[in-house]
């Protein structure tokens, strides 16, 4: 091709590619601005009062909660570090709870004792490097914990020991202050 030819070509070219091409191309390989999304409404429910519920329904729920941390503890035992503390954690976290509304008695003492003992048993862990696997004793010991607490410390088996209410909004901090002086 001679040099006339080479320019008429990039000419067609030029021109077909400035023409009526354009917006095919824009809309194949330029992306549109998304539309940005309406802000959420955000509820907010102010507690003014104090709202009071079951002392058995609130401990029925702890104990649900920690019989599945501690099942989900006990099956995974070994597979994840990191899942294992959390899952010990959780069941240690749920037990305080459920230690919390017992009234004064030898249970709530029984439980203050297994709390300690897994207490132990996660400060064991938390130090470790990562493929530290736990060792059978601790897991011979979770199974025997799961026992005990089924057998002793199940909704049934506390009803006595539980208060009739509990409640579920703490106290504020300057109602304690605010009665002091009047005790004087």
């Amino acid at each position: 091709m001679n040099r006339n030819g080479w320019v008429a070509l990039g000419l067609a070219v030029t021109l077909l590619g400035s023409g009526g091409c354009g917006p095919q191309w824009k809309r194949k390989f330029i992306r549109k601005k998304k539309d940005p999304k309406p802000p959420q409404a955000i509820l907010v429910l102010q507690a003014d009062h104090e709202m009071t519920h079951s002392a058995r329904a609130l401990y029925r729920e702890r104990y649900a909660f920690w019989k599945s941390r501690h099942r989900d503890l006990t099956a995974g035992l070994g597979k994840s570090r990191k899942s294992d503390l959390a899952n010990l954690k959780g069941a240690i976290g749920e037990l305080t709870s459920m230690e919390r509304f017992l009234l004064p008695s030898p249970k709530k003492e029984r439980l203050g004792k297994i709390l300690k003992r897994l207490n132990q048993i996660e400060a064991d862990w938390a130090p470790k490097p990562a493929g530290w696997t736990p060792p059978s004793s601790h897991r011979i010991e979770l199974e025997k914990f799961r026992r005990e607490i089924a057998k002793d410390f199940a909704v049934s088996d506390v009803a006595s020991f539980l208060p009739e209410e509990a409640p579920l909004v703490a106290p504020p901090a300057d109602a304690d202050t605010a009665a002091a002086p009047d005790a004087q």
